[in-house]
This record gives structure tokens, C-alpha cells and sequence, in this order.
């Protein structure tokens, strides 16, 4: 998986990879396999440069990452004045109209014990998971979206965003994700350069910055989504799930279980399987365009929410990025700006979302200690529940999330680590395989411990609150 490279939605490794996949899913005695094909409105960001006018002279500065999808400037690049916004600043057309806006991308950081309010079951018997610590991840931020959106809607000519890392930690930085097309150029930069822009603009000695960024653009580019199919005793079928595009080796590497879970199953009779089953590699999880990525999950999820209610469909298990190892942020020292990560010898915390099923809770609360898979948490949703709009939860934080909003029983299973956007870390740098195969033969064991569960058992509140839905209670749709 890992020799295709960076798996952007519709690139070319994406589409080898999918035909490798289609191949070995193919290959499955007894899985029959659907392609899935769409159109979208790709883009591809071929080149990009900065360079900035600091202290009387004309300086080049290194950039991480091109911000996916923002407006291609061509040769001559776009030109404008500088301006440092920090982040407790609100970017407006006052202070960022026909500028290029020089913005902190600071990683957030969450209390280890805030996950206390939102668990089932934490299985840590060493106690390496200190809830006095700090979970701190640059994907928490959420703050690249919201301020390229401020930007955009204020008129600035570009956007900086300066990282609390080194570049060489950040190059390639994927991120924000989901296929906006962006009206401005922008750019991820590393601690240093960002630095030596902040100084400069402070001290009163930056003029003007030049960012060039070199597109290709495609109206009508194709991806598609894989279906495979083994058929089971009953109608409901249990769907197993996950994207086939990613920058590197954790994101998104659900098929290496997806894989091997099918043959196990396969190599079953039929009578001995969970139910018909159903193996799915969505596509566009790096282009989330409502209107264009009729192969992403959410589009999948809404199928499945139909088929449900038809008696079609028992549960979905969605798996990303198994495997993880923990990197920490630390001080660089030596006088050196920002942080820097490193391995701690830990497996990232991992993250289990459950819906609220007794059966579901119960059952993988037991295989986790029986596999002895530390450092791992079963939880109910990413927020305190409201109890205005089914589900309580809205989120799962990943792939598990549209499956909740639709109310469909679900378990989702998601790590993030920090290398998570990342494409410059190689494969063992990312993943313990040990722990990838124990996680693996875990939701292998949570499959085969279905077989004599009632679908009442299996669904838990969530009959409730499809009832709810159709009595007219506002869903995860209605409250935004």
C-alpha cells in the first residue's frame, strides 16, 4: 500500500491503488466486486514558491505544503503587502483586504480527563494514558477552514499559515481536506520561516510577498468506490468500511483489516458468517464537495440509511488508521522557535465510538481486555450529548460520523496522530505491525461474536431514535 505514494482523491496513485485493490478484494473466493464510478472537479497543485521583500531585500522562503485546492496564480504569482494577524484577531476586509494575511496554525490541546465524559471504557492497565496529561494534535485545530473562509470573504490576497513545527516535520501537509475551492492562493509554512515573516512584519521591515502557485485543473475527473459483496444467512448485512484515498501509511490504511477479514470469512461456510456482508472502499475522503463526491461516505451513508428501514442493512464497522505509533510535540530547545515531535514508544491512544447498544459496549469492552490492546478507549461521541436532536452525539470523529447522523448502529474506529497529514514519514516511523495485526483481530473477533445477536440487540437506542426521526425530532442535519 504504502509503494503507491500520496493517494489524493482521482490522482494516479490513487487510481492504481484501486485497481490493486479491486484486484485483491477480487481475488476472495466467493466476494463478487462492483466499481462505482464518478466524476468531480479535481485539482492538482504542481508547484508553489513565496517570496518576500524582508529588511530591504528580496528573500525566497521554503513552503511545507500548498493549502489543497486554492487558486492557482500562475507564473507571475500574486503580489501584495503583508499583514501578521494573530490568532485572537478576527480577519476582516479592515485588516485583510488586498493583503497576504500571515496566520498561526497552532496545534489545540484537550485535558486527557475530558475524555472521561464521553467514555464507555478505557483500557489502560499500565496507566500510560495519565488523565492529568495533555492530548495535544495539529488535527484538532480545525482552524485552517475557518480562517481561509474569513479570508476569502474579506478579500485578502493570500493566506500564510505558520506552524508550530519545523518544515521538514510538515512537508507535503494535506490539509484542510475537503475539496473547497478555495478563491486564494495559501500556503503552510514551517516554525522558521514563519518566524522570519512575523519578525519582519512586526518590526516595520516586510513589504510586499509574491506567492506563485502552479494548478492543473480537471472539470471532469474520475475516481471510484469499491463494493465487494460475500453473501451470509439472513437479509441484514453487516458493512465493514473505509476510504481508499491518503497521503501516507496510517491515513487510511482500514483495508489491510478489510482485506483480511474478508478472506477469513470467506474461508467459512456460509451459515457461520455474521450475515450477508459488504466491503466497501469509499473514494473523495479528501474531497468532501457535497455536490460532486457522490462516491464519499456521507453519499454511501445515505444509501444505507434508506436500506436500513427495508430490513437490508444490521450494522457498520468503519476502520482508519490502525496501527499508529504516538509521536509527542516537544520544545526544539537551543533557542529555536516552536516544537518539534518525536516517538514516544507508546501506540497512539486509540478510539473506539460505539452507539449506544449494551450489546455493542459490552462485547467490545470484553475482546479488548481479552486482546490485551492497551492505551484504547470506547467512547460515545467527540461532544457532551444533546438531547435537542437524535443521536445525542453528532460526531465520531471520522469515518464512523455520517453512519450516527443516519442513525445507523455503527462502531467506529479512528486514531490521530500527529504525522496523521503528513506524507514525508516512512511506513515504520508510522506503524507498530504488531498492534496493527492486534487491532485487526480485534474487530475480526467483534464480527464473529454477531452471529447470535438479535438485531433489537445490535441496534439499542437507536430504534428509538429512528422512530424519533420519523415522529419529526430534529437530527444532526437540522442543528448544523
Amino acid at each position: 500500500m504504502d509503494d503507491f505514494g500520496v493517494r489524493t482523491t482521482g490522482n494516479r496513485n490513487h487510481h492504481r491503488y484501486v485497481d490493486w485493490l479491486q484486484g485483491r478484494l477480487g481475488s476472495v473466493p466467493g466476494v463478487d466486486v462492483r466499481s462505482l464510478p464518478y466524476r468531480f472537479r479535481r485539482q492538482t497543485e504542481r508547484s508553489f514558491s513565496l517570496q518576500a521583500e524582508l529588511g530591504g531585500q528580496e528573500r525566497r522562503l521554503a513552503a511545507a505544503s500548498a493549502v489543497p485546492y486554492s487558486k492557482g496564480t500562475g507564473k507571475r504569482g500574486v503580489s501584495a503587502p503583508l499583514v501578521y494577524l494573530p490568532g485572537e484577531t478576527e480577519i476582516s476586509a479592515a485588516n485583510a483586504a488586498g493583503r497576504i494575511v500571515v496566520r498561526d496554525l497552532p496545534a489545540r490541546e484537550l485535558q486527557n480527563s475530558l475524555f472521561d465524559f464521553v467514555d464507555w471504557f478505557t483500557y489502560d492497565p499500565r496507566g500510560t494514558f495519565d488523565p492529568s496529561g495533555v492530548y495535544k494534535r495539529d488535527w484538532i485545530s480545525g482552524r485552517a477552514d475557518e480562517d481561509m473562509t474569513a479570508a476569502s470573504a474579506a478579500g485578502a490576497a493570500g493566506v500564510l499559515f505558520v506552524h508550530e513545527l519545523p518544515r521538514e516535520a510538515i512537508r507535503g501537509h494535506y490539509a484542510p481536506y475537503h475539496g473547497v475551492h478555495w478563491p486564494i492562493p495559501a500556503l503552510h509554512m514551517g516554525v522558521d520561516e514563519g518566524a522570519r515573516i512575523k519578525q519582519a512584519v512586526e518590526a516595520g521591515t516586510a513589504q510586499d510577498a509574491r506567492i506563485a502557485l502552479s494548478v492543473r485543473k480537471e472539470k471532469r475527473a474520475s475516481t471510484r468506490m469499491l463494493i465487494g459483496r460475500l453473501s451470509g444467512p439472513g437479509e441484514r448485512r453487516v458493512v465493514v468500511q473505509t476510504h481508499s484515498d491518503g497521503v501516507n501509511a496510517v491515513w487510511d490504511n482500514g483495508h489491510v483489516p478489510i482485506l483480511a477479514i474478508a478472506r477469513y470469512f470467506a474461508s467459512m461456510a456460509r451459515a457461520c458468517r455474521p450475515g450477508p456482508m459488504e466491503f466497501v472502499f469509499t473514494t473523495a475522503h479528501l474531497y468532501q464537495r457535497p455536490t460532486d463526491a457522490k462516491g464519499s461516505t456521507d453519499k454511501y451513508a445515505e444509501r444505507l440509511d434508506r436500506a436500513y428501514d427495508a430490513g437490508k442493512v444490521a450494522l457498520v464497522l468503519a476502520l482508519e488508521h490502525l496501527g499508529a505509533r504516538e509521536w509527542e510535540a516537544v520544545p526544539r530547545g537551543e533557542s529555536r522557535p516552536g516544537l518539534t515531535i518525536r516517538r514516544t514508544g507508546l501506540n497512539e491512544p486509540s478510539t473506539t465510538f460505539v452507539t449506544e447498544s449494551e450489546f455493542l459496549v459490552d462485547t467490545l469492552q470484553e475482546i479488548l481486555r481479552s486482546r490485551n490492546i492497551e492505551r484504547s478507549l470506547l467512547l460515545q461521541g467527540t461532544t457532551l450529548p444533546d438531547e435537542s436532536h437524535v443521536p445525542p452525539w453528532c460526531s465520531f470523529g471520522g469515518e464512523g460520523t455520517p453512519y450516527i447522523q443516519h442513525l445507523l448502529p455503527t462502531v467506529g474506529f479512528v486514531t490521530g496522530p500527529w504525522t496523521l497529514f503528513n506524507p514525508g514519514y516512512r511506513m515504520n516511523e508510522l506503524l507498530d505491525f504488531k498492534l496493527l495485526r492486534e487491532q485487526s483481530l480485534m474487530f475480526n473477533d467483534f464480527l464473529l461474536r454477531l452471529r447470535d445477536a438479535s438485531q433489537d440487540a445490535i441496534a439499542g437506542r437507536y430504534t428509538q431514535y429512528r422512530a424519533e426521526r420519523a415522529a419529526g425530532k430534529p437530527t444532526c442535519f437540522d442543528v448544523g
